[in-house]
């Protein structure tokens, strides 16, 4: 019973957090956001890994959360700017997806062939960032993020498969 209402909370929850960062403004997030990428990725930012980026703009959208951002390199400085309809190129997935690629617990080809994850505009600019994206080593980042990616992402996978399992369906029906 605790689990399968742990389940639904995490299945749920993108709908609790979509409207308050939908208030929140984009300076709020954007910031920590852009601070943690460069962290993230301050030795693929030395070796000019990232030049692929210099004035090119790769947009991210989180679908179920309605949250959008860009990132772009500009004077090698990794920026995260507000959406814009003429990005370079544009990621789309759903927050379950996209944290289970970021922990490493699902491949985006996989996603992708699924249709779950959409790469629109320039493709070549897209699988330039995937392929960046591949190859940074995650054990660079804090533990204690390691262990809340690794942690988040598997009760998100727990919730996806007591959802697609065909009881839960049929109870999920008659309630």
């Amino acid at each position: 019973m605790l689990k399968s209402l742990l389940h639904r909370a995490v299945l749920q929850a993108p709908k609790i957090v979509r409207l308050p960062i939908q208030k929140l403004p984009f300076d709020w997030y954007s910031r920590p956001l852009q601070l943690a990428l460069q962290q993230l990725l301050k030795e693929q930012l030395a070796e000019g890994e990232l030049d692929f980026l210099e004035q090119r703009t790769l947009q991210v959208e989180v679908s179920d959360l309605s949250l959008a951002f860009i990132i772009t390199l500009d004077d090698d400085q990794l920026q995260v700017l507000p959406p814009s309809t003429d990005a370079d190129v544009v990621f789309a997935g759903d927050s379950a997806d996209l944290l289970l690629v970021a922990a490493r617990r699902t491949d985006p080809d996989t996603l992708f062939f699924r249709r779950r994850l959409s790469i629109a505009g320039d493709t070549e600019l897209g699988l330039a960032a995937k392929n960046m994206l591949d190859a940074v080593d995650w054990e660079q980042l804090p533990k204690l993020l390691i262990t809340m990616l690794d942690k988040t992402a598997a009760l998100v996978e727990q919730a996806q498969q007591a959802d697609s399992n065909p009881v839960n369906q049929a109870h999920s029906a008659q309630v």
